[in-house]
């Protein structure tokens, strides 16, 4: 174990291919999901070959984002950072999240050796970034949309703690308004954020608001909603001819 940002954490807590899309086939989905192959009448483990194929899907993005990191400019990424952080005063570095449990604002996680960075905001960001060392994204999520394999970001949760270089807190009481002013002040090729920041307004079509951690799930409930309203005015004109 080492101490990183004043936490215990394995040596080898990284963002690693060989561990990246271990196969699960139980879905972590709440609905059944189009274009998938189920061996459960319940629509709830995914089919072997399913799996399968899904994981080549999710090693080939995988390969696909470290040559995009590669060829990305290390001084441009730093003078962006450089540039928001002279311009946004209320974030200052920090280097023990022990010190930020029960902390509502806004945080940024760098990763300084892919060149990316995560801006989240939260009630308890100490908390918040726990969480994201300690969870990994489901192994049916890790594409977003679910089979796109060219510009798929990596989950935040899909790295590890010591892949985390920087943290940089702004303590607001406030949550959600600033966010995506915040992650649009960076060059979208160096922002992991996989939705626009703050509350989702296209959640009224569900009738009820959910905050950007919850909006994989919902947006996948609007394109189901979609693709059922698509289907049915097919059928109606059909019946009509």
């Amino acid at each position: 174990m080492v101490e990183h940002f004043g936490l215990k954490v394995k040596e080898d807590s990284f963002l690693n291919r060989d561990n990246y899309a271990k196969i699960n086939k139980k879905s972590s989905f709440k609905i059944i999901m189009p274009a998938v192959e189920y061996e459960d009448v319940e629509n709830r483990i995914y089919s072997d070959k399913w799996c399968e194929e899904y994981q080549q899907k999710c090693l080939k993005n995988f390969d696909i984002n470290m040559a995009k990191f590669s060829q990305l400019d290390y001084n441009r990424f730093q003078n962006e950072i450089e540039s928001f952080l002279s311009k946004h005063k209320n974030f200052v570095e920090v280097f023990n999240i022990n010190e930020l449990l029960n902390v509502s604002g806004y945080y940024i996680m760098v990763f300084d050796k892919y060149k990316q960075l995560y801006i989240g905001t939260t009630n308890d960001i100490g908390k918040r970034i726990k969480q994201h060392w300690s969870k990994k994204k489901q192994f049916d999520r890790l594409l977003f949309p679910m089979n796109n394999i060219d510009n798929s970001k990596f989950s935040i949760d899909s790295f590890g703690a010591l892949d985390t270089t920087r943290i940089f807190v702004a303590k607001s009481s406030t949550l959600y308004d600033l966010e995506n002013e915040y992650i649009q002040s960076f060059s979208r090729e160096f922002v992991l954020n996989r939705v626009q920041g703050g509350r989702i307004s296209a959640l009224e079509i569900i009738g009820e608001p959910v905050h950007k951690e919850n909006s994989d799930i919902v947006l996948v409930k609007i394109f189901i909603v979609f693709v059922v309203l698509a289907w049915t005015l097919v059928f109606v004109f059909l019946k009509m001819m």
